[in-house]
């Protein structure tokens, strides 16, 4: 039978691709207004998870809305017959068992996503667990699939002994990868270090210093202060000597130099003008901290100076050497203002006729 030039098995293919494609056309006019509805409802809520799991759920809604009209479009122009041995019902079930795996992963990637920047602490595009999400993710994947495997009646036990034989192979083929995945799950476990810390590491042998940018599956990202990006395997991260100049207030944030004045000055008054020389920085270097007082102190008897210790705060590690530089130079204007001269080395020579 022909209808305007096309056979009736031609327009069914057509009504039935167009069938698909208005199915497609309907999850995206649903989506849309689901997101709508949902964003409204989370803008009045103070977490952010619920924005995340709507974000998160997009993709994997329009393909269980899109399976649904497919099948029936197919039902309706087709019937229920077989493709490849099966109803078309199983193919059905089995396309709703993917969709519903990955909107699985998609759901526990963005709460694991929420918990890391809202519950645990973690700094927002930091250690947000990076690997441990990508773990989670696959395992679910690799249950969606064993599931799918299991309804097509494929034998789970031989296939797992096979891959674990398999396995044993890579690992040992892929030995230094292993170690430095490892070594980046004790990094983001342990956190010794962060992303957004100021580390040194190897510091004793010609290492690298700077602030961590990125702490991935396989290596980790230190930018240096010269704007070098470092990548070095997380196996040489995690067996290094690593100080850590973020990891506490007090040890990562103290700025401590020392200065040496003339023996005729009077103690008393260079650790007043010390204390104030830092004042004054504050008012025009914000990271220099406010609320803590600086510590002046007599220190030591030079070979040709008095020596003082000065101890003050900045806001992070990385604005230390600004701060110095504007405190020395406050210091030198209050030194030349209040006649207190640096001295410069002095050796005397006594000659015995």
């Amino acid at each position: 039978m022909e209808i305007l030039g096309y056979s009736f098995s031609g327009l069914k293919v057509l009504f039935t691709l167009a069938a698909i494609v208005a199915s497609a056309v309907v999850a995206e006019v649903l989506l849309r207004v689901f997101e709508r509805v949902f964003k409204s409802l989370a803008a009045k809520t103070k977490t952010t998870l619920d924005d995340r799991l709507v974000e998160a759920e997009h993709g994997p809604l329009r393909l269980l809305i899109i399976i649904p009209g497919t099948y029936l479009a197919l039902v309706y122009f087709y019937g229920t017959y077989a493709v490849l041995e099966r109803p078309l019902e199983f193919w059905f079930g089995l396309a709703l068992i993917i969709g519903f795996g990955h909107l699985a992963a998609n759901v526990v990637s963005a709460f694991m996503r929420w918990y890391a920047n809202e519950v645990s602490g973690a700094r927002p595009k930091a250690d947000v667990f990076p690997i441990a999400r990508k773990i989670v993710k696959l395992t679910v994947y690799l249950a969606t699939a064993i599931i799918v495997l299991q309804e097509l009646g494929v034998e789970i036990g031989p296939l797992l002994a096979g891959l674990g034989i398999a396995g044993l192979a890579v690992a040992l083929a892929l030995q230094s990868t292993l170690a430095n995945f490892f070594s980046g799950v004790y990094l983001l476990s342990d956190k010794p270090v962060r992303v957004g810390d100021y580390v040194s590491i190897d510091s004793e042998t010609s290492g690298v210093s700077g602030t961590v940018r990125e702490i991935g599956w396989r290596t980790t990202k230190v930018q240096t202060l010269g704007n070098v990006i470092f990548v070095l395997p997380n196996e040489k991260v995690a067996n290094s000597v690593i100080v850590n100049y973020s990891s506490s207030r007090d040890a990562g944030r103290s700025v401590i130099f020392e200065v040496g004045v003339d023996y005729e000055s009077d103690p008393d008054k260079v650790v007043k003008l010390l204390k104030q020389a830092v004042v004054n920085a504050a008012k025009k270097n914000e990271a220099i901290v406010k609320d803590y007082k600086p510590i002046a102190r007599f220190e030591n008897f030079g070979d040709s100076a008095l020596s003082f210790k000065l101890i003050f705060q900045v806001t992070s590690h990385v604005d230390r050497w600004a701060a110095e530089a504007q405190v020395k130079r406050e210091l030198l204007d209050l030194f030349r203002k209040n006649k207190v001269s640096v001295p410069f080395p002095v050796r005397t020579v006594h000659l015995k006729r």
